[in-house]
């Protein structure tokens, strides 16, 4: 997405998610996706447990925010290499 993409995409959403109905239903989706996702986890017997997920979803979240918003906050550490790095970091190494 180019920075000229981003910043309208967050000024154009940004409001329309202030009143109580959007932020009601972006609860309600967020909510269900992080439960789908701590479930998954779960299940696959991944290292971790659910706080886990919960801070993997909110460093993944604050990179999102800040790709889309700030993007040359982050320009020097390359994506990919930022998401392995934040994933290694949060969880627990596996049993061998």
């Amino acid at each position: 997405m180019e920075a000229h993409s981003r910043r309208a995409y967050v000024t154009t959403a940004a409001p329309e998610s202030n009143g109580p109905e959007p932020r009601e239903t972006l609860t309600k989706v967020f909510r269900a996706n992080l439960d789908d996702s701590i479930r998954f986890h779960l299940d696959a017997g991944l290292p971790g447990d659910e706080v886990t997920v919960v801070v993997l979803y909110l460093a993944m979240s604050g990179l999102l925010v800040d790709d889309i918003t700030v993007p040359d906050v982050l320009s020097a550490y390359p994506d990919g290499e930022l998401v392995a790095d934040l994933v290694d970091r949060i969880l627990p190494p596996s049993p061998e």
